[in-house]
């Protein structure tokens, strides 16, 4: 249909061409060589014959030498010699009232034939006129390089020639597009590389950033891609930059949205603040894959106006229903031990629970060890004051290089093997009893250092810091502090790296709690004590420290008073009490973690998957805990032949 078209409009526009020929050279003949012209009307594009309306097509352009060209207000005119420079530059005497306008022949043309160029044509030179002579050869320039008359050109030089321009631009715009095809492609494949190697996109300028950088390095490889990048310059833009990350990022979440879809999975979130205050919520699905490997996958970061429960809540189930995961496939969830998500009655894991109820929740166990050591500290003072002052102290030595360079000089002339005072991070869980034995190995070295640093220092902040430093350090009871945080410290630390272990599970880190909390329950005796008290003693007067004495006791106002004050006799017994309260904190603590209600399923699933691997008898308590837990999921008669096919596995691999 199109095909037939375009050769009836070839045929109507040449019989019209020979038609104006010939009209033109009887005209010529008749007025002595000038075309006549005097039909054409303000509207170069119609000629009006009584009621007709005739379309002027012609193959080249009007241009006479000899016509009336009359000039501006500028005592200026149309210049014939333009045509040489210009062919395709024509003259329209009846346009502009009589006075003459020049016009461009393609524009024009390609107009009445109604060919559009695909962009922003100059209408002054195809449907308007042109008589502003004073920027007429500037004007000029600028529309022979513009893009729509190069490329209407183009399309006119195929019409006059007979071609059939439908599939010559058919086929250009398929190589255009292929090309443009190669060279997007190119930017996305640099801008995943970036994403992929964890490398900024941006720099302090976009010509140093790395995406631009890298861009140049592959023009060398890709033929042409300079020379598009030159023009479609947008393509590398901030805001197209954001648009291509976040497509690649959405395709991703897709394919792994199907490869989750209709598997049982657990959830992991936690939230956090980010550098701008704003609270973001991470959230995480693990699922088992069908060679049983575990994988994780983040499903993103998500803005939360408030971190309370409800909101958490809502996100979550938002989160879950744009990846379509039912919340009936949810099997676990893992969260801190804030309120918001462990509270017994509101919390984000109840509310789950009240949905579905086959949802185990898990708390992570070095986490919980770290609670229950922070709790510990946090409610005895003496404790808390001194790793409050154990941390101000090693942050003043960190924060200048040349008190590190005091410290290290000195260590180095007392014969300490350590040179350096070492960080105490508060959210590292394994590290506290490093510092604090690196702080009992070179007590000596520290006071030496802050008595130089007061004594050389030439600011007064500094010199009463280390004053103030050097005497809440040579205090016995900053003694006694230390020694009961590094009996305490040096179990649950061991403990925090044992619980690590990548293959350490559900049971074993039970287990393993548990061992702790009997090796603290033995701590607990008036024995361990005397013998901790001993060894204070005598490392205090090995280090020149303060012989122990009771603090001076304050009551309260007489109007508050409902009983009278306990009051120690010696300082060993009030040392005893800190001793004892210290040890009844932190195993209530971890007591309190590991007897959560969905830990006897989890050691019950356990049991069940090693015992059937090591072939040996499947405990039936183990059986109908699981269950009863995960209902029409299992069936239970069929439970323990299932079971068996470990054995099997396990002897294949032995």
């Amino acid at each position: 249909m199109k095909k037939h078209q375009s050769r009836s409009l070839l045929t109507y526009f040449s019989k019209v061409n020979k038609k104006e020929e010939k009209d033109t050279t009887e005209s010529t003949q008749a007025s002595g060589g000038l075309p006549e012209s005097s039909t054409i009307h303000e509207n170069p594009a119609i000629c009006q014959k009584g009621q007709e309306t005739e379309v002027l097509i012609k193959e080249k352009p009007n241009q006479p030498t000899s016509a009336n060209f009359k000039k501006d207000n500028h005592v200026r005119r149309f210049r014939p010699e333009w045509y040489g420079s210009y062919q395709w530059l024509e003259w329209e005497q009846a346009a502009n009232n009589g006075d003459g306008a020049a016009f461009c022949h393609v524009c024009r043309q390609a107009c009445l034939r109604k060919i559009s160029s695909g962009g922003r044509e100059e209408e002054v030179f195809s449907k308007k006129r042109f008589s502003k002579w004073k920027k007429a050869t500037e004007a000029f320039q600028k529309h022979e390089r513009s893009e729509s008359h190069r490329l209407l050109t183009y399309k006119m030089n195929q019409i006059w020639h007979g071609r059939n321009i439908a599939e010559i631009l058919d086929h250009t715009a398929k190589e255009e597009m292929e090309k443009n095809t190669k060279y997007l492609h190119a930017i996305f494949s640099t801008l995943q590389y970036l994403a992929k190697q964890g490398l900024p996109i941006r720099g302090h300028t976009d010509h140093s950033s790395n995406f631009h950088t890298l861009l140049t390095l592959r023009c060398k490889d890709i033929e042409g891609f300079g020379r598009w990048l030159e023009r479609k310059s947008s393509w590398t833009s901030h805001q197209i930059q954001e648009e291509m990350i976040d497509m690649m990022s959405r395709s991703l979440m897709r394919e792994l949205a199907n490869e989750m879809h209709g598997k049982a999975y657990a959830i992991i979130a936690d939230e956090a603040t980010d550098v701008s205050r704003l609270e973001q919520l991470c959230i995480c699905i693990r699922i088992a894959t069908d060679e049983l490997l575990v994988e994780e996958n983040v499903l993103g970061m998500y803005a939360i106006d408030k971190c309370d429960a409800e909101s958490v809540y809502k996100t979550i189930k938002d989160a879950l229903m744009r990846y379509n995961l039912p919340l009936s496939l949810c099997r676990a969830a893992s969260f801190d031990g804030a309120a918001t998500f462990q509270g017994k009655r509101s919390g984000v894991a109840s509310r789950l629970q009240e949905e579905n109820e086959r949802i185990t929740t898990t708390h992570c166990h070095m986490h919980c060890i770290n609670l229950a050591v922070q709790d510990m500290v946090k409610n005895i003072p003496k404790l808390r004051n001194f790793l409050t002052t154990v941390t101000d102290l090693i942050n003043f030595f960190r924060d200048s290089p040349k008190r590190c360079a005091i410290v290290k000089t000195l260590a180095e002339a007392l014969g300490s093997p350590q040179t350096h005072v070492r960080p105490l991070c508060p959210t590292r869980f394994t590290v506290k009893f490093k510092a604090l034995s690196s702080i009992k190995e070179q007590l000596q070295v520290v006071k030496e250092s802050l008595i130089e640093i007061e004594n050389t220092s030439t600011d007064r902040d500094m010199q009463s810091r280390a004053n103030g430093f050097l005497n809440a350090i040579s205090t016995f009871d900053f003694t006694i502090s230390l020694i009961i945080s590094l009996a305490i410290f040096e179990l649950s630390d061991r403990l925090s790296t044992a619980i690590q272990g990548s293959r350490v599970s559900a049971g074993q880190g039970v287990r393993l709690t548990k061992v702790a909390i009997n090796q603290l329950k033995a701590m607990r005796t008036d024995t361990v004590f005397d013998e901790t008290w001993s060894k204070t003693v005598i490392y205090a007067e090995r280090e020149e420290q303060d012989d122990p004495e009771l603090p001076r006791q304050s009551k309260a106002p007489r109007r508050y008073q409902q009983s009278d004050p306990h009051i120690f006799k010696t300082p060993k017994d009030l040392y005893r009490s800190v001793w004892f309260e210290a040890l009844d904190f932190v195993i209530s603590g971890l007591e309190e973690r590991i007897s959560s209600k969905c830990i006897p399923v989890l050691l019950a699933t356990e049991d069940l998957l090693t015992t059937a691997w090591t072939e040996n008898k499947v405990s039936s308590e183990s059986l109908d805990c699981v269950v009863k837990h995960y209902k029409d999921d299992l069936d239970g008669s069929r439970l323990g032949a299932q079971l068996r096919v470990l054995e099997n596995l396990a002897s294949e691999t032995s």
